[in-house]
Order: C-alpha cells, then sequence, then structure tokens
C-alpha cells in the first residue's frame, strides 16, 4: 500500500505509458468526499447541500447547484473511482486490514466486519464533527472496500501527489506527449520544464462558467477541448473535485490520466496546503 511518497505510484505510471495502456490515478480529499457522499447519509441532506455548495464556490470552475446537478456530480465522481488503477484515499491505516500486500484490494469481507471502518461509523452517527468530508470519505470508501469495487485496485495516500513531485527526475525524458489541466500556468510550465516532453499542451481549468449558472457546463468545455486520441499521453490534473472526472475522460481515450491537485503548487514553489510545511516538500 503506497506511502504518499513512494516511489511505486511513479513505477506504474511510466509502466502504463511505455505499454501505451489506458490508466488513471484519483484521490479522494476533502471536498470529493462531500460531494461523493451527497445525501448518504439519513438526515443530512440539508448539511450536504450546505457543503457542496462551499466546496463549488471555491473552485476556479463553479456553477450553481442543485439537486439535480449535485446527484449527478456525484455519480460522476463514483464512475471515476470505479474506473480508476489507483485511489488515493483520506485515513490510508483505516484501509491497511481490507487490502493485501501491495495495496490490492483482497475479496471483499463481510459487511461491518472492519473494526476500524465501524467505529468510524459510530462516530458519523454520534458526533456532528463527523460529517465532514474526512470522516465520510473514509466510511464511504470503505463501504465501497466492502462491496469489492477496489478489487484488483491499488489504494494510496490522498497525497501520493508528493511522491510524483518528488520523484520527477523518474519522468525526465520518459514522457513523449504531456498535458497538463490547471489553472496554474506557471507550475505548469515548470514541470514541463522538468519532465522535458517532445510534445505538451497546457489546458486551462478556470473562468470557463460563473456561479450564477446553473449546471457544470464547463466539464462538456473541457471534455472538448482535449485530443480525442490520448494514447501514450500523459495527462497531470489539477482541478480540484472536477479531477475525477477529467481523469475518467482521459483514461476512456486510452490516455495515463494522473490527479496531482496542489502539486501545480508546489511546482510553483508555493506551499499552500498546511501539509505541504509539515512534510517540507518541494521541487
Amino acid at each position: 500500500m503506497p506511502e504518499a511518497v513512494s516511489r511505486d505510484v511513479q513505477y506504474l505510471i511510466l509502466d502504463a505509458l511505455k505499454k501505451k495502456m489506458p490508466f488513471s490515478v484519483v484521490r479522494i480529499g476533502d471536498g470529493e468526499g462531500n460531494l461523493l457522499t451527497f445525501c448518504e447519509y439519513p438526515g443530512d441532506r440539508d448539511l450536504d447541500f450546505q457543503l457542496a455548495k462551499q466546496i463549488i464556490d471555491m473552485q476556479a470552475q463553479t456553477f450553481r447547484p442543485d439537486d439535480v446537478s449535485l446527484f449527478a456530480i456525484k455519480r460522476l465522481i463514483y464512475a471515476a473511482v470505479c474506473e480508476a488503477d489507483i485511489v488515493g484515499v483520506r485515513g490510508l491505516a483505516s484501509f491497511r486490514g481490507m487490502f493485501g500486500a501491495g495495496g490490492r484490494a483482497r475479496s471483499p469481507a463481510p459487511a461491518g466486519s472492519d473494526g476500524q471502518a465501524q467505529d468510524v461509523r459510530k462516530r458519523l452517527r454520534g458526533d456532528p464533527r463527523g460529517f465532514s468530508g474526512y470522516w465520510k470519505s473514509i466510511d464511504y470508501l470503505a463501504r465501497m472496500a466492502e462491496r469489492g469495487v477496489f478489487r484488483d485496485k491499488i489504494v494510496a495516500s490522498a497525497h501520493l501527489y508528493f511522491g510524483f513531485i518528488e520523484n520527477l527526475d523518474l519522468f525526465e525524458g520518459a514522457v513523449e506527449r504531456l498535458i497538463l489541466l490547471t489553472n496554474r500556468e506557471e507550475g505548469a510550465r515548470a514541470l514541463i520544464e522538468r519532465i522535458k516532453p517532445d510534445w505538451s499542451l497546457i489546458v486551462e481549468v478556470s473562468g470557463a462558467t460563473a456561479k450564477e449558472e446553473d449546471g457544470p457546463r464547463f466539464l462538456y468545455d473541457v471534455e472538448q477541448r482535449l485530443p480525442m486520441d490520448l494514447e501514450g499521453t500523459l495527462c497531470l490534473v489539477g482541478a480540484g473535485p472536477w479531477s475525477e472526472i477529467y481523469c475518467s475522460v482521459i483514461k476512456s481515450r486510452g490516455g495515463v490520466a494522473v490527479d496531482i491537485g496542489s502539486g501545480f503548487d508546489l511546482a510553483e514553489g508555493k506551499r499552500t496546503r498546511p501539509i505541504h510545511r509539515q512534510i517540507g516538500i518541494s521541487m
């Protein structure tokens, strides 16, 4: 089960590129956790909606949500997790008992057999603070694991992008085509300079819509700007909770998609998350 700074994930990405295999690496953090679990826990509908709205308003690509659009987003993120080859999760220790060597999921245990997952569920029911994306994502992904959704997938730390940034030397000169989906142009150009691909493209994922608009139309806009044939192409994605949806599209077109999130910030030399300062990571 790869840790945040492990090279294991990078070797798998490189192998997929070499073999020109469709491949995706997604990460479920607090924002994705809240959107993924919209209306999954009884009695939380109003809180779920307010949390989802706050998360959406924070994004570079935003819209005015309603129940229909939130259920659609939820299904798209769920599908992206199901289709992914590597899933980065929060609360990694809670998943260790469910997985064998290397982080690959074992056959699912009977629902409710994992003590750690049960403890999380008790906290969700008894403590309002448990209704955060952190605890919901741990519990909900544990349920998905029990149903066998993660069988044959690699489960890693949600901070796996640390390993990507720390091990950029593995990618230097090894990537033919590189696409970067981000609103961090400076970080994107810094990554291009380090990776040195034969061809590169920056797809901007900001300013595509406004809070007054109904529905996430920007998802279609970005999809239209991506090449149809992405075989052998490494695509680095930093688009908040929409990253997982873009990774799903990229894999469906034959590409290798990696959600590196605020790894684009690190590429700019900016430590924008508290954990960046704690771990002291940089390019």
